[in-house]
């Protein structure tokens, strides 16, 4: 009998498992109705694809009632900012990726050198950051500035 419950488990296991691995994976994946605008009234960002820093960022934005020109020169601004950082986030992915498969067999000089490029990188990236949200800040008229500024979410992360 033991042997009928281990042949089983043998044969049964390993699918269960995959099936486990499939629905864990597509619990994340939901039905919706994609909004076509990023500035869509709902302030649903779950369909985007854009680093989460961003999407708190641009929520906010949603509450000022742009204007059309207001709009597209944000999304211009971002544009550009994505476009003039993509190489310097692509490489804090890498950095990360060899400073993680360093544990194995961990060399300090190794790790210090990587960490210390990965620091550079974070600077430069927090700085684009900050220029990005001053020059979407200018787009803005007093009032808008005024109610951002009045949100205090504005510039936190």
């Amino acid at each position: 009998m033991n042997t009928n419950i281990s042949n089983i488990k043998a044969m049964y296991l390993p699918m269960i498992l995959a099936i486990f691995v499939a629905l864990s994976l597509a619990s994340n994946t939901h039905a919706e109705k994609p909004s076509n605008s990023r500035w869509a009234k709902n302030g649903d960002d779950r369909i985007s694809h854009r680093p989460k820093e961003m999407m708190s960022f641009l929520r906010p934005l949603r509450k000022l009632n742009l204007s059309e020109d207001q709009r597209e020169e944000i999304n211009t601004v971002i544009a550009n900012h994505r476009e003039n950082t993509e190489e310097q986030r692509e490489k804090v992915r890498e950095l990360k990726t060899e400073l993680t498969e360093l544990i194995p067999s961990f060399n300090d000089t190794t790790a210090q050198g990587l960490s210390l490029q990965l620091g550079d990188l974070m600077g430069e990236l927090a700085y684009a950051k900050i220029a990005v949200r001053a020059e979407i800040y200018q787009t803005l008229t007093p009032d808008q500035r005024d109610k951002l500024v009045a949100m205090t979410v504005f510039g936190k992360d």
